[in-house]
């Protein structure tokens, strides 16, 4: 059973994340503050009426709000931060917020915190720390007390503009008041700035201008992490026979303190040579660690509310079952091009994976005919384009067929000769045909020829194709 630490705490930190307690303390008015003003009342009547301990809300700010206030916002939901301000004048103020950066997905607020309720939460604040256990719980009463005295108005929601009255000093007491910032994370992930211009007015004065700003990062649900990987893809470098490479991948999320995701490779051929080990949670403490080195590297602080990890293992050759027989299941040689895919409801992410299987099969052309075959990147869209390159193997009795179907585009014209043996050596002359005016542009970047061994193994070969006409646009009728 869960002692009462471990179920109040909890919830005192709940309670003091919404409404930014911990810097409430740091904002109280003393009596030497209130006496400042009264000897300075012709000061104080230049200065802006309302008095703002912050006007930017910014994950980078050295301040005590950013340990509690989170900038991150997931798409489609709702993020907010409360700027806390006084009324020091013996008069009320008017205040209006004519313009936010976004009338449809930004809202203002304005809270006024009643005198008593502000009183006996300071009394209440300054007993807390005598009480032990039962200082924890007189905290709770004491927020929930203060939460329920803040009377809100509308500033500004979805372009209807209002106006609302912040109270006078009263008794040397300053008058608290919230503005309250509140946005919708919209469209894809992004940083942002969130802006409102709020007017205030004494009587008989004219408003003056001050403009709040909350820097937000608009996320996703979850993130992936590669362990390692400054690109944060899976490169696994070349791959020879028996080759098995493994890759760290740690899913986390700003946002929620739990993920449930599914993963899936793309492709239909061979997606058993590709493994994952489930998804297993990582402990608190390496959160804060994880936290802490995305703080590093993007330069402001990053809560990490939950982290998984995996280890993704890719297999050159592995025996696989099938029909009820143990077969062995080797990739494709040349370049490896997959994407690994995470799902979490409708939301996916994929990490590109990179890769070159090498085997018995070597391409001869020209220079840059490396892993591919090159058709040129300065022709003319109205003339056929003609390259041929010599397919070599060191095994000695191979033979390789052309898989037509999967020629991609389909309009490339492609034909497989079989040559005499050099060296004892099979090889095979390739020709590849891009016909006039097919051709607008780059060749799509999965352009490609497979062929295939006629052995047991029916071992395919991946072969890309580029090229690039000088003239683009399309057919010509």
């Amino acid at each position: 059973m869960k002692s009462l630490t471990q179920i109040v705490l909890p919830i005192v930190i709940l309670a003091g994340l919404v409404f930014g307690i911990t810097f409430l303390t740091n904002y109280t008015s003393t009596e030497s503050e209130v006496e400042s003003d009264k000897k300075n009342s012709q000061k104080l009547a230049k200065a802006p009426p309302l008095k703002f301990f912050t006007l930017r809300a910014d994950a980078k700010a050295d301040a005590p709000y950013t340990k509690f206030w989170q900038s991150t916002v997931e798409i489609g939901s709702h993020g907010n931060f409360d700027f806390w301000c006084q009324n020091r004048h013996p008069e009320p103020i008017v205040a209006t917020v004519p313009t936010v950066s976004c009338t449809q997905c930004v809202v203002a607020e304005l809270g006024v915190v009643d005198p008593k309720a502000w009183l006996d939460f300071q009394m209440n604040q300054s007993m807390t720390g005598f009480m032990g256990i039962g200082g924890l719980v007189w905290n709770l009463i004491g927020t929930e007390a203060l939460r329920a005295g803040i009377t809100w108005s509308p500033l500004n929601k979805e372009g209807k503009i209002t106006t609302a009255t912040i109270p006078p000093m009263k008794d040397g007491v300053y008058q608290q008041a919230i503005v309250r910032i509140s946005w919708l994370g919209k469209g894809d992930p992004k940083s942002q700035l969130v802006t409102a211009d709020l007017n205030a007015q004494l009587p008989n004065m004219t408003a003056i201008p001050t403009r709040l700003e909350a820097s937000v990062d608009v996320v996703p649900s979850f993130a992936i992490m590669v362990v390692g990987s400054p690109e944060n893809d899976i490169r696994l470098g070349e791959m020879t026979e028996g080759t098995t490479i493994s890759r760290d991948l740690i899913v986390f999320s700003a946002t929620r303190p739990d993920v449930d995701v599914t993963i899936k490779v793309s492709g239909n051929h061979q997606t058993e040579n590709f493994v994952w080990t489930p998804l297993e949670r990582l402990p608190a403490s390496e959160n804060e660690t994880l936290g802490q080195s995305f703080t590093k590297l993007i330069g402001k602080p990053l809560h990490i509310k939950c982290a998984y990890k995996t280890k993704f293992t890719v297999y050159e050759s592995k025996e696989v079952m099938k029909d009820g027989k143990l077969v062995k299941s080797q990739l494709d040689l040349g370049p490896l091009e997959r994407r690994l895919t995470f799902n979490q409801g409708t939301e996916a992410l994929s990490l590109p994976i990179h890769g070159l299987v090498r085997g018995d099969i070597t391409i001869i052309g020209g220079p840059k005919d490396i892993d591919k075959i090159d058709m040129g990147t300065s022709f003319p869209s109205n003339q056929a384009r003609l390259r041929e390159v010599t397919v070599m193997s060191n095994l000695p009795n191979l033979e390789l067929e052309l898989l037509t179907d999967l020629t991609v585009p389909p309009f490339l014209d492609v034909n497989l000769t079989p040559l005499p043996p050099k060296d004892g050596k099979p090889q095979w002359s390739l020709k590849v045909l891009i016909p006039a005016n097919k051709l607008y542009g780059a060749l799509p970047g999965n352009s490609s020829i497979i062929l295939q061994s006629k052995d047991a193994s029916r071992r395919r070969i991946r072969i890309p194709i580029t090229g690039q006409t000088f003239d683009s646009g399309s057919s010509k009728f």
